[in-house]
């Protein structure tokens, strides 16, 4: 139950970061950060994945409430729900992942963290932008939409997990 808690705490943090903070910066080019994918990422890894594709639409569904966007960041986490399964399994260690492990830096290892993480945030990206415009609007367009929005929203979840890998250095001293 107290797993179950911290991550009702997580999600309601990471939606309100992303409604009341990302949400409201004006980026030039106008790509998006959408921080909130970070929820979906850090979900333990034996999560069930009926569960885990719950928790992806309730996140996205939520976004889409605030932002007025009629379902595209609920399709987009759900699709980033469902292919999360098979990226993390693709780097699954031989012997496979710990009970409970939650996917973040402090647990996986930097190696691990950016294979993975690179490779969900491009997916996610690429249906969000692919949905967006529901045609290829200029291939290099969408192309630049995609990376740009992929490498800031990577480096801002890098940078929170780093520090909270600090903040729980500190408490363990």
């Amino acid at each position: 139950m107290r797993e179950f808690l911290k991550y009702v705490l997580w999600f309601l943090l990471i939606l309100l970061s992303q409604v009341f903070f990302f949400d409201q910066l004006s980026w030039p080019g106008g790509f998006t950060l959408s921080f909130y994918i970070y929820f979906i990422l850090i979900i333990p890894h034996n999560t069930n994945r009926i569960v885990l594709l719950m928790a992806a639409f309730a996140m996205g569904l939520a976004v889409d409430a605030f932002n007025d966007t009629f379902g595209l960041h609920a399709s987009s986490a759900l699709a980033l729900g469902w292919i999360r399964f098979y990226i993390y399994k693709s780097f699954e260690p031989s012997v496979g992942y710990p009970e409970n492990q939650t996917p973040v830096l402090s647990e996986m290892g930097w190696n691990w963290i950016l294979k993975v993480y690179t490779l969900s945030i491009l997916t996610f990206y690429t249906w969000f932008y692919m949905l967006s415009f529901l045609r290829l609007v200029g291939p290099w367009f969408t192309f630049q939409k995609i990376i740009i929005s992929s490498i800031s929203t990577l480096l801002i979840i890098l940078v929170v997990q780093v520090l909270n890998q600090r903040r729980k250095n500190k408490n363990e001293l």
